[in-house]
């Protein structure tokens, strides 16, 4: 009985580790050492943002299907993958590789355009066989992806732009008239003389309607006390954007 115990603990064991793969080096670009780090770096990603980011490699996708496109849907298949995903499938062979982005959130946020950005990101360090350099250019500019998406809340890489025209033409408008006004005002008290005798100032020129004080600024200070019995109210403010699966979208190329 213990024996089938232990048998069925290291099983479940097994099936966890394997559960939360993120990184499969199938041609085994990376020594050891380097394919821990990326997986933990990879895991983390889901943890954060949710979505599954994954890189498998072989030396022939012909291991996989008959092309690079289902051989990568083929893989995401094999190794039970997030339904919101991209994985990054690389074929040593024939220097090949594919982008693929799935699930309805995994299409929204990985875009055909924000893919070609991580393309540009790995592409040099692959193009001189330095995989490990390859890998962590992936990893980083998937996570830059998914923390902007977190940011912006899903909008697009031309909605953020424009947001973000705004905000620097905003910041310059704003710059420009406080410099109008600094100078306007300066100019202003650059007619003014500071005299040293009082006798210089003619007689009579100063008259005065009222001889009184005015106070014109006040010091309030207001301290509210609050009730222990008063209840507070607190609150949360996410949202998701859900939905069913969208399939495959690739994007594919050699390096």
């Amino acid at each position: 009985m213990k024996r089938k115990l232990a048998f069925f603990l290291i099983i479940l064991f097994l099936f966890e580790a394997a559960a939360e793969q993120f990184f499969f080096d199938g041609a085994s670009l990376v020594d050891a050492s380097t394919s821990e780090k990326l997986n933990s770096k990879l895991s983390s990603l889901f943890d954060e943002f949710g979505i599954g980011v994954y890189v498998v490699t072989t030396n022939d996708f012909l291991e996989y299907g008959d092309s690079i496109f289902l051989a990568s849907e083929k893989a995401h298949e094999q190794f039970s993958m997030k339904d919101d995903s991209l994985l990054f499938f690389i074929a040593i062979k024939d220097r090949s590789f594919d982008l693929d982005a799935h699930g309805l959130n995994g299409n929204l946020i990985f875009t055909s355009a924000r893919r070609e950005k991580i393309e540009n990101a790995f592409l040099p360090a692959f193009r001189e066989n330095d995989w490990k350099e390859g890998f962590f250019a992936f990893a980083k500019e998937a996570e830059w992806i998914l923390k902007k998406d977190a940011l912006f809340g899903g909008r697009s890489d031309d909605d953020i732009s424009v947001i973000l025209a705004f905000c620097v033409a905003v910041f310059a408008i704003s710059l420009i008239v406080l410099l109008v006004r600094f100078f306007s005002e300066k100019n202003k008290l650059s007619n003014v003389f500071e005299q040293n005798e009082a006798a210089i100032y003619k007689a009579n020129e100063l008259s005065l309607l009222e001889n009184k004080d005015v106070f014109t600024f006040s010091s309030v200070r207001t301290i509210t006390h609050q009730n222990n019995s008063t209840a507070r109210q607190s609150g949360s403010r996410g949202g998701s954007r859900g939905g069913s699966s969208s399939g495959h979208s690739h994007r594919s190329g050699h390096f």
